[in-house]
């Protein structure tokens, strides 16, 4: 069999990648487009070894993070039983006005950590910068924020379960975990960005003895933006036990306690 440049190759040994036929790299994985034309040459390499599950099935496995305008999406195939607990929780609405309180302490905690905790005096307000790359700025840190989110679910975001979306009536940004997650996972992701984004940089700060106003401007105005998650964390440690199962059902909360009589 020949490929498009001509050379002579091995049917078992081609792999599709993005639509045209490179060279074989047995145990890499890629994004990939399979043709049906090309099928029966992938199951020829599923059968040369080396696969449990036959290199097509593999290929068509290997999926990305979806993306979604408006409300977080309900799954179909997730009907909550008796063996399922709500969480209780506000509506959305309600969410962000307990929540906002709670972003406004942690901002105000946090920029007293920066001035008083670092030995140059670090203020939040120190850098001079203009209204739009504020506004950039922002937009980038509720990004990062999201995909920080997104990267501890399991197989690191890269699973189709995974979902950022943004919900224009509700002004909320989320990246969301269609499937089960446990309980100290999901508080794991809601305090992450928090953790990498806010304190990280401050303790470096601290440690290493330096100044950056727009590291600290950054680092501050995250908890702000966190208030959703430092809520969400508060609801699900004071309510699900740690060794329970959760899932959501759009916005609901549901858990329940696995292998209990």
């Amino acid at each position: 069999m020949k490929n498009r440049r001509g050379e002579l190759c091995e049917p078992q040994m081609l792999f599709l990648v993005r639509g045209s036929w490179n060279s074989p790299l047995r145990n890499e994985r890629f994004r990939t487009s399979v043709h049906p034309q090309h099928c029966d040459v992938l199951r020829q390499y599923a059968r040369a070894g080396g696969r449990t599950e036959t290199f097509e099935d593999d290929l068509r496995g290997i999926t990305i993070m979806q993306f979604h305008w408006g409300g977080i999406p309900e799954p179909k195939d997730f009907v909550p039983d008796e063996t399922w607990k709500s969480l209780h929780e506000p509506n959305p609405w309600m969410m962000q006005l307990f929540a906002i309180p709670l972003g406004i302490v942690a901002f105000i905690a946090v920029g007293a950590l920066w001035f008083y905790g670092t030995d140059k005096k670090t203020s939040i307000f120190e850098p001079a910068i203009s209204l739009a790359p504020i506004l950039v700025s922002i937009v980038i840190l509720i990004v990062v924020h999201e995909l920080i989110h997104a990267m501890v679910h399991p197989q690191f975001g890269r699973s189709r379960q995974s979902i950022l979306g943004f919900w224009p009536s509700r002004l909320l940004f989320y990246a969301h975990y269609d499937g089960e997650l446990s309980r100290n996972r999901f508080v794991a992701i809601l305090a992450m960005p928090t953790v990498v984004i806010t304190f990280m940089p401050l303790i470096v700060t601290i440690v290493l003895n330096l100044s950056c106003g727009l590291i600290a401007w950054i680092s501050t105005w995250n908890i702000l933006f966190a208030c959703g998650d430092l809520f969400g964390i508060i609801l699900l440690l004071s309510q699900v036990p740690s060794d329970a199962t959760c899932r959501n059902q759009g916005w609901r909360t549901y858990w329940k306690v696995l292998n209990c009589q």
